[in-house]
């Protein structure tokens, strides 16, 4: 990413600030089903650098992979949730499957999503504790994976530096 004389945001993510993540706060406080045909989230990611917008540190590009048995995860949604906010923000999974070339009926794949956080709102040093979960068209919920970011507001331009992994909070539980 380069920075034409704007400020910048460095996004890291941190895995050691990520076991936090699996508290009570994510993703709403929202569980897993336990239907067999429930959709599961095998990652969560930020893409890197080359694939980032560039002069847009606001506006950070994810992926994910996924599996869904019944394969109806196109009539469903993802769900971000920002810190312990239990409301999320909401994208239609037919629109993520269009723009990441994946057909309405895969029970398999991976995409990719944008998600914009206000300027107003995220301040140098401000750290965001990011929870994806998944519905299906049964309204089925998936497990849900945390990433914690850090934004890191500089001159520079430093760009979205990912240290570390997503955390698969269904791993933790007993």
């Amino acid at each position: 990413m380069t920075s034409t004389g704007a400020w910048a945001a460095a996004i890291a993510v941190t895995l050691g600030a990520m076991l936090s993540g699996c508290e009570g706060t994510r993703c709403g406080g929202n569980e897993r089903d336990e239907a067999a045909d429930a959709p599961v989230l095998l990652s969560f990611y930020m893409l890197d650098e080359t694939r980032q917008i560039p002069d847009d540190p606001w506006t950070v590009v994810f992926g994910a992979e996924f599996e869904d048995p019944d394969a109806n995860l196109a009539a469903g949604a993802a769900e971000f949730y920002l810190n312990a906010n239990p409301e999320p923000a909401t994208q239609p999974m037919d629109q993520v499957f269009r723009q990441s070339g994946i057909a309405a009926g895969e029970p398999r794949g991976a995409f990719w999503a944008t998600l914009r956080f206000a300027e107003e709102t995220v301040d140098d040093g401000t750290r965001v504790r990011l929870g994806l979960q998944l519905i299906d068209g049964a309204e089925l919920r998936s497990n849900c994976f945390t990433l914690e970011l850090a934004f890191d507001v500089n001159p520079l331009g430093a760009g979205v530096l990912p240290l570390g992994q997503a955390l698969r909070c269904t791993e933790l539980d007993p």
